[in-house]
């Protein structure tokens, strides 16, 4: 049976090293259901995700080049560094792994797996087992193991010190792993959700969606709570400047530090 999913729109664009990840959701004529991809800049291709027909479309340009068959419900795919494709599937609970236009492998996974996210420090890629409170760990093709988290994770962002920092969305904390061990659980407010790195300060901004607030994370623990509208996403930032951008249901609100200065709308 189809479980119901939780939709976050996410603003936050993450860099991934050597890689180009580009996000979409959209219809394409003549394949129902939703689709989501993401830009290959090794081999030019974009791989699309059809979730209704089980398959990815490798496609240049405005052609495809291959449809290649993948278990029910895939979702936004991962593309490594290493070229390899990490697609979830989230009516199977399992990870297909693609190279260029073929299945290499297909890797268990939890319940309604989520978009997969590469620690460039060691290499891991993390599956966040949305239903299963669970986090899948891949190197490669292989699967390294699962750890049991919170309740209802989500995709993690991924510090300089290769902290994985994962919230869980009904559990109103994240999960702090470092390589395959968990070493912190920091309770945070309502209904976290994808936190941002912010490369300048090396601070961890966790929007706590069924709230008001952000929360601020130095490594290990939590550093200041502050009230933005309701609802907040995925944070974005200036690279250059550090500034964290908020957007909320009442406007968008601008963060240097561990302060709001701005607030737009």
């Amino acid at each position: 049976m189809r479980k119901p999913v939780i939709a976050l729109i996410i603003l936050a664009v993450a860099t991934i090293i050597n890689a180009a990840p580009v996000t979409m959701i959209g219809m394409m004529p003549g394949s129902p259901g939703p689709m989501s991809g993401a830009y290959d800049e090794h081999n030019g291709l974009t791989y699309i995700s059809i979730t209704n027909n089980n398959v990815v479309l490798a496609v240049n340009g405005s052609r495809v080049i291959a449809t290649i068959s993948v278990s029910p419900g895939p979702s936004t795919p991962l593309i490594a560094p290493s070229g390899l494709i990490y697609v979830p599937n989230t009516e199977w609970g399992t990870v297909t792994i693609i190279n260029g236009t073929h299945v290499v492998k297909l890797v268990q996974a939890g319940d309604d797996p989520q978009q997969p996210v590469l620690d460039p420090i060691n290499g891991y890629i993390y599956v966040a087992n949305h239903y299963g409170n669970t986090i899948t760990i891949i190197r490669g093709t292989q699967l390294i193991g699962a750890i049991t988290v919170g309740s209802n994770p989500l995709p993690p962002a991924i510090g300089s010190n290769g902290y994985a920092y994962i919230p869980n969305y009904y559990g109103d904390s994240v999960t702090i792993i470092n390589g395959v061990n968990i070493i912190a659980t920091v309770p945070v407010g309502r209904n976290p959700v994808t936190p941002l790195y912010n490369s300048i300060n090396r601070l961890i901004y966790v929007p706590n969606n069924g709230g008001d607030t952000i929360s601020i994370i130095n490594g290990t623990e939590a550093i200041a709570n502050i009230t933005v509208g309701s609802n907040p996403l995925t944070p974005t930032m200036d690279p250059l400047t550090g500034l964290v951008y908020v957007a909320s249901s009442s406007g968008l609100y601008i963060i240097n530090g561990t302060r709001v200065i701005a607030k737009i709308g």
